[in-house]
């Protein structure tokens, strides 16, 4: 087989091992080593691996961006079937050469059912380059970054309370804000950015902790068959349903009660995090979340609404 097709072959397959076979040391690819590239792919394949998928489709495609270089330049997607994921990568070649591979986030390929096919992006960050050249500043900021993560994670599974993470952000909050932009651009320090991010998020959850315990308190004393009351109780505690959706969407999908045990919070840095820290919020946002969403959806339709001119909509958008 000529050397494309087996990288294409290996792509499919998920083969890492075999890719680094075929790849050539001496070229880089989306600016990054050999090394690096296969790292990135890697993690992709692991994800489609954990969504059950054992060989990914290659279909035909084409850049399709209206902006973009790379406008009409041929490429490939490389489909899981049963998750409707691929990863788009542009071929930059000659004569069965493959002198390039680099991430295309417009592909338009032979994919039929394209639309409702989600794209993994594979990203070099610039510090993650072959020409990158580190700075003193950066180097010491990097030791900085593995050391606060060194101390929330380990190799073994970390567990944690939210007095060990509230602590840990106190006092790592100076780092956070020496990094200013820089963790939107370099890996490295995105790295600490995201996991002093997702506590800080988690610390804001637990300042309604109040309003949820209120909430579920008042909510007993009121007459349920009275649809009046249903509707100003959510209008009164809205703010807080909403603000505590994303509890219940991004870290306790599943969870219920009883509140209790911990849960994975960072799976690539095996911490996991006390869900008893959040039975009272889990509780307020399990039990109004579908209550208030059913009385949104109701008014919607009651007032003839096009879901594609209303955004997001509010229960009070209703009751000004």
């Amino acid at each position: 087989m000529k050397p494309k097709d087996l990288i294409l072959k290996y792509i499919s397959e998920m083969d890492s091992e075999m890719l680094s076979m075929v790849l050539s040391d001496e070229r880089t690819y989306q600016e990054a080593t050999k090394t690096v590239f296969l790292e990135k792919l890697e993690e992709l394949f692991v994800e489609f691996r954990e969504n059950g998928e054992t060989q990914l489709t290659t279909y035909n495609g084409t850049c399709g961006s209206e902006d973009c270089t790379n406008r009409g330049c041929t490429g490939y997607s490389f489909v899981g079937e049963a998750s409707k994921e691929s990863i788009d990568l542009i071929f930059d070649e000659s004569e069965d050469i493959v002198k390039d591979i680099y991430n295309c986030n417009f592909m338009l390929s032979e994919y039929g059912d394209r639309d409702k096919c989600h794209s993994k992006s594979l990203h070099v960050a610039p510090d993650e380059e072959a020409t990158f050249n580190p700075t003193p500043d950066y180097l010491y900021k990097i030791q900085l970054c593995q050391k606060a993560i060194n101390e929330i994670s380990s190799t073994d599974i970390t567990y944690l309370t939210k007095d060990d993470y509230i602590y840990w952000l106190e006092k790592y909050k100076g780092l956070k804000d020496s990094l200013k932009d820089i963790h939107i651009v370099f890996n490295k320090t995105g790295v600490f950015s995201d996991i002093y991010f997702s506590f800080s998020e988690m610390v804001e959850f637990l300042e309604y902790e109040a309003d949820a315990y209120n909430g579920n308190e008042e909510f007993k004393l009121i007459d349920i068959s009275n649809e009046t009351l249903i509707i100003q109780f959510l209008l009164k505690y809205e703010d807080c349903i909403r603000s505590l959706g994303s509890l219940i969407y991004s870290y306790f999908p599943s969870k219920e009660e009883p509140y209790q045990g911990f849960v994975e919070f960072k799976k690539k840095h095996k911490i996991y995090i006390s869900v008893s820290d959040f039975e009272t919020v889990l509780r307020f946002i399990n039990k109004f979340n579908p209550i208030y969403w059913d009385a949104v959806e109701k008014y919607i339709t009651e007032n003839s609404i096009e879901r594609s001119f209303t955004e997001s909509p509010r229960l009070s958008d209703f009751y000004k």
